[in-house]
């Protein structure tokens, strides 16, 4: 049987065990796969937030669109000059509340000073917002028969399909936005044929 001290003593000159070079190096790289993945979560999350708004407003604008056609069986455009429906493309001064050349980071009233014809329109067909907007709107419509425009508002890389000549009444609607002040666009719309919102650099 050991001696008591002498058997300490053996215990004390056991040599600590570390982690190894290979230990370390695959927690390293675990943590920068979590990171990675966090960032990219972030940035979609980001991305989302941004056109947030746009999205939102679309939809209520489509609600809006439904609303309009129960009351006078048809739907409902603005441009610059009022109310309009024959399957006219929107142009740069046909957005809504301000012009499309006035994009900026900031957000604006959704109403419309100096310009009565294309705010009356907007509150006819029942288009509204609950506070400031940083994007701009517009909205077309056509009657049956009318094609649609492949290009709303000459925004867009990506033509619409499948638009030509409808049987019933239609509309597009489209919102653009300058979130970073950069002058590139981010861009969506949506009509009354399909129910997804197309968007194109949403990331602007």
């Amino acid at each position: 049987m050991a001696h008591p001290m002498l058997r300490a003593s053996t215990e004390m000159k056991k040599p600590r065990r570390g982690f190894t070079l290979t230990e370390l190096m695959i927690v390293v790289a675990i943590v920068g796969i979590l990171a990675a993945l966090a960032i990219y979560g972030l940035r979609r999350y980001q991305q989302a937030a941004g056109t947030g708004e746009a999205t939102s407003m679309l939809q209520g604008m489509r609600g809006a669109e439904e609303n309009f056609r129960a009351e006078n069986l048809t739907y409902g455009g603005c441009n610059a000059a009022g109310f309009v429906n024959n399957g006219t493309n929107a142009v740069a001064a046909d957005f809504y509340p301000r012009a499309l050349g006035a994009l900026n980071d900031r957000k604006a009233a959704f109403d419309m000073a100096g310009t009565p014809a294309i705010e009356q329109c907007f509150r006819a067909v029942g288009f509204r917002s609950d506070g400031p907007v940083r994007f701009v709107y517009a909205a077309i419509a056509g009657p049956p028969g009318t094609a649609l425009p492949t290009n709303p508002a000459g925004l867009f890389s990506m033509a619409m399909q499948n638009v030509n000549a409808p049987t019933e009444p239609w509309y597009i609607l489209v919102a653009a936005g300058d979130r970073d002040n950069d002058g590139i666009r981010a861009r969506l719309h949506t009509n009354s044929l399909y129910n997804e919102v197309h968007m194109e650099d949403d990331t602007e």
